[in-house]
């Protein structure tokens, strides 16, 4: 069991027990086999037993269903990282009907069933037709053999939830059978561990393709312990495969999981069920939030509880990362409450750590200092205020080490009037195809012609320079 796994697909793990026997060529390096055999338990084949936990073990998916409700959230829960729970063993029966019992007892938990034997299931699963809405369906396909027998059994299932894990992809793969029909979800990756096997960098390209082809949310994993490299890299352990690709053998941190240049091919797909991952999903309760009517239209509070709420809703998925605020700030002084920066630090729960708030007025980076200065000394925080024009200093908070791909990231840019160049929103989205950010832009249609009417000076520069083109007229009647 582990809570907060490090498997980027699932937020936690759970097995009813350890212990399994080969039946495919993805199980030959077996890493669940591997680690057992380390921690000196012998599990492993069909004559081997199987080792069981006790009550505190079976608690803990209880706990995490306690904590996802109060965070009006559901966790997915990867079901078994170090067995098959459809392994049909008679002496597993009992701790299967646990199981089962478990996924009832914790709606707020999507429970992620991954099998190498889908032709088991419906013998083993006690649902018949009418499954859990909690319960997502999974297949092994690392060959094409193994994805023409095993997808035909998995999608007789009536899963919310079906999706194929292509990890090790130990060849090319063809899907279009069954993608943009009955499998919701793609998994690929290489494999790892000492006699790990290369993973030929086409077949995951062509799996990628495949998916986007008919909008099937695909998800890249790893390399494992064989990369790509270039053909001038000057490196000891090469591999050249069939095709002509040049691999090198590293660690599996230093693989890295960069595909075609960017790492962003999970970003959108971890929850295919439930939106992109950072999508708003619909606010629980029994009343629905409601603002206060305001007359000024330009900055309201109904905006900055929207944001806080947008914001607040971010954090409950991402549990921590950066905060960037462009234009942070108070545009009405004496309102508190129309102050994004301080409801951003304020809100509950305080879990953001790294906060990039910046102003081009003298009056609002003292406004910004006194707000900091206010903020109390726990939890700790690194908060940083950078005066000046945002579009000039972009790209140095971009630069931030704080920013990167291991961290989502949330970006405000709620200009007052045409204060964010196109040229700044272009960058924070080209940002996007390696770093994790979530872009939050706010263009003012409402009131377009009373701000371009109130602007003074430089007019048609400033405009050409916000719009981005020298079409800006046309973007209002």
């Amino acid at each position: 069991m582990a809570k907060n796994s490090k498997i980027e697909w699932t937020h936690h793990t759970f097995n009813p027990w350890w212990g399994c026997t080969k039946v495919s060529p993805a199980c030959k390096h077996c890493y669940a086999e591997t680690w057992a055999r380390r921690v000196g338990q012998d599990i492993w084949g069909a004559s081997a037993s199987r080792r069981f936990f006790g009550d505190d073990h079976w608690n803990g998916p209880r706990i995490w269903n306690r904590e996802a409700k109060l965070e009006g959230t559901k966790r997915r829960v990867f079901c078994a990282s170090m067995g098959d729970v459809f392994e049909d063993r008679s002496e597993l029966d009992e701790w299967r009907d646990r199981l089962w019992n478990l996924i009832g007892e914790t709606p707020h938990l999507d429970w992620l069933l991954l099998t190498k034997r889908p032709d088991a299931v419906s013998r083993l699963v006690p649902w018949g037709k009418n499954w859990p809405e909690n319960v997502w369906l999974g297949a092994t396909a690392e060959t094409q053999k193994w994805a023409n027998v095993r997808i035909p059994a998995l999608i007789e299932n009536p899963a919310k939830v079906l999706f194929l894990s292509c990890e090790p992809l130990l060849g090319p793969l063809d899907l279009t059978p069954w993608l943009g029909k009955k499998i919701n979800w793609v998994i690929a990756g290489g494999e790892s561990g000492g006699k790990a096997r290369p993973t030929n960098p086409s077949w995951v390209l062509s799996l990628r393709d495949q998916c986007l082809k008919v909008k099937t949310p695909f998800h890249f994993k790893q390399w494992g312990n064989w990369a790509p490299i270039n053909e001038a890299a000057e490196v000891k352990r090469v591999r050249q495969l069939a095709n002509g690709e040049r691999l090198i053998r590293v660690s599996k941190k230093e693989a890295g999981r960069k595909l075609d240049g960017r790492t962003g091919w999970s970003a959108n797909v971890l929850m295919p069920t439930q939106g992109l991952l950072f999508d708003l999903p619909p606010i629980t309760g029994d009343k629905p939030i409601r603002f206060a009517p305001v007359t000024n239209k330009i900055w309201t509070e109904q905006k900055s509880k929207l944001i806080s709420r947008y914001l607040h809703l971010f954090v409950l998925i991402t549990k921590h990362g950066p905060y960037i605020d462009g234009f942070a700030g108070p545009q009405y002084k004496g309102k508190k409450d129309a102050w994004t920066a301080r409801l951003v630090l304020e809100s509950e729960p305080r879990w953001l750590k790294s906060f990039f708030l910046c102003d081009l007025e003298n009056s609002q980076v003292a406004h910004l200092s006194q707000l900091v200065q206010e903020q109390p000394k726990k939890p700790k925080r690194h908060i940083e205020i950078h005066p000046g024009d945002f579009n000039e200093i972009v790209n140095t908070i971009l630069a931030s080490s704080k920013i990167n791909d291991r961290v989502a990231a949330f970006c405000l840019l709620d200009q007052r009037t045409f204060e964010c160049n196109w040229s700044t929103v272009a960058a924070v989205a080209a940002a996007k195809k390696t770093e994790k950010i979530e872009l939050m832009y706010f263009v003012p249609t409402g009131w377009f012609g009373r701000a371009v009417s109130g602007l003074k000076h430089d007019k048609v520069a400033r405009m050409e320079r916000w719009w981005g083109k020298a079409d800006w007229e046309s973007s209002y009647g």
